[in-house]
């Protein structure tokens, strides 16, 4: 194993001039220094290759393939992947920023760890230039070190491949992105460099900055979203994919079939104007395919929800399952109109009698579970990502219960990555069966109250509201 490894950067371009200087400023502020940058531009509009040749010139670690056709983001990757001679790869949108420190770190683990695949986490980098934490990932992409793939089913939802440092061995002629699918392919491209890994490794450090531009930018996935077309070709090739693993994989199955169903009504709700009130269109016919290839006995509800929000889920699936011999639109109208009807109904639940106050988790989640019409629906099917405010909340008691011994917690994690101890046994700890303390039994505690392990209610918040505290 080198203790120096040559890392090859993948950087995709297609007009990007707005931002690509500060896309390899970045890289050239990298801590570690044995790399060199592939620089793959998509036949750009702009004045892109006519800066990435002036911000490059006369550094040879730099090497620029300008196309004279427009390929696709997935068949430009691969070309830059082909042009890689390195012992890594790792991979950076050109709109986007990495830490100094971001090669330094992955390589470290990925040596300390033999990883193949190695995974950091990332912020979103607004346009005002905030930063913010992506709840939606952390809430799957708990720390790892040297597992497998096989035994790291959540590691489905890993949706980029930027953040990541691969082993370029491991890359063979079949670990390519599909180059026939636009939006989504990354999920893709980790699945088949994951199955390829004997061992992969996620740490908590957030090295990249993903820039999230509004819906007026040339930003791709925006415009990507305008028709069903692209979404249809991602989830099919997604399921596909999937489907062709062993038994082995059945968590996988379970996790990809589910996470496509409720893809696939988010983007029918988004699109339902369109849909309803439009004439009949081909989309139709597109979305009851993918609903056809989506095997509904895979379905786990119980994975993508906490428990006060299981009988709302419950009841669009149910909805679902009792007219699947309807055309995508009519079921469609059901899946709405039940969902509609269930939410409305929580607004009419009596309040606690005698004027007791309501605890302050059941409180927000009863504030959670009234949301109405899009703003319900969207933060349904975006699955347990929208939980990080209940994940405070949880935190905050479990700070204040009496039950949490930081010094205790800290010691057996060891890298929090940043996180307030509290918020990390409420995010990780308790899953990955961290006792909070000496004489707490996570994994007893787990065993006799095993509908715990599904709901997304901590151990000790649950004591506490058992105790009536």
């Amino acid at each position: 194993m080198k203790a120096n490894p040559l890392v090859d950067f993948v950087i995709p371009n297609r007009n990007n001039a707005a931002y690509i200087g500060e896309c390899l400023q970045s890289i050239r502020a990298q801590t570690y220094t044995n790399w060199k940058c592939i620089l793959v531009d998509d036949n750009s509009t702009d004045n892109s290759v006519d800066l990435i040749e002036k911000l490059i010139e006369g550094d040879d670690r730099f090497q620029l393939i300008a196309l004279s056709e427009r390929a696709g983001v997935s068949t430009v990757r691969n070309m830059g992947i082909d042009a890689a001679e390195g012992d890594y790869v790792t991979f950076v949108d050109s709109d986007d920023i990495i830490m100094p420190e971001y090669l330094e770190t992955l390589v470290h683990e990925a040596l300390r760890s033999d990883s193949d695949y190695t995974r950091c986490r990332h912020w979103l980098f607004r346009e005002n230039g905030q930063l913010v934490p992506n709840a939606q990932d952390d809430v799957w992409s708990a720390p790892v070190r040297n597992v497998s793939f096989n035994d790291h089913a959540s590691a489905v939802f890993y949706f980029s491949s930027w953040a990541t440092l691969i082993r370029r061995s491991v890359l063979g002629a079949d670990v390519r992105y599909p180059e026939n699918v636009a939006l989504g392919e990354d999920r893709i491209f980790n699945q088949r460099a994951m199955l390829n890994s004997s061992r992969i490794s996620q740490i908590s450090a957030r090295l990249y900055k993903w820039r999230r531009l509004g819906k007026d930018s040339n930003q791709a996935t925006h415009h990507l979203l305008e028709s069903f077309e692209p979404i249809r070709i991602s989830i099919l090739e997604w399921l596909n994919q999937t489907n062709s693993l062993d038994d082995s994989y059945a968590d996988h199955k379970m996790f990809v079939h589910t996470s496509a169903f409720f893809e696939l009504w988010w983007h029918v709700w988004r699109l339902r104007n369109e849909l309803f009130d439009g004439k009949p269109h081909a989309l139709w016919d597109d979305a009851e395919q993918v609903l056809k290839a989506i095997d509904m006995d895979l379905v786990d509800l119980t994975q993508v929800n906490v428990k006060a929000y299981n009988d709302y889920m419950q009841s669009g699936y149910d909805a679902v399952m009792r007219n699947l011999d309807l055309s995508i639109k009519p079921l469609s109208k059901i899946f709405v109109d039940q969902v509609g009807r269930q939410t409305r109904e929580s607004d009419t639940r009596p309040a606690p009698a005698n004027g007791q106050n309501m605890h302050p988790l059941g409180k927000y989640l009863s504030e959670y579970a009234s949301l109405q019409g899009e703003e319900f629906i969207s933060s349904l099917i975006r699955q347990r990502w929208y939980f990080h405010q209940a994940d405070l909340v949880q935190a905050a008691l479990v700070r204040k219960s009496g039950m949490f011994d930081k010094r205790y917690y800290t010691k057996r994690v060891g890298d929090t990555g940043g996180l307030d101890p509290a918020l990390h046994f409420v995010r990780y700890g308790a899953v990955a069966l961290i006792n909070p303390q000496a004489k707490f039994d996570i994994r007893a505690y787990y065993e006799k109250y095993p509908e715990l392990w599904a709901s997304g209610l901590n151990p000790i918040v649950h004591r506490l509201l058992a105790m009536g505290e």
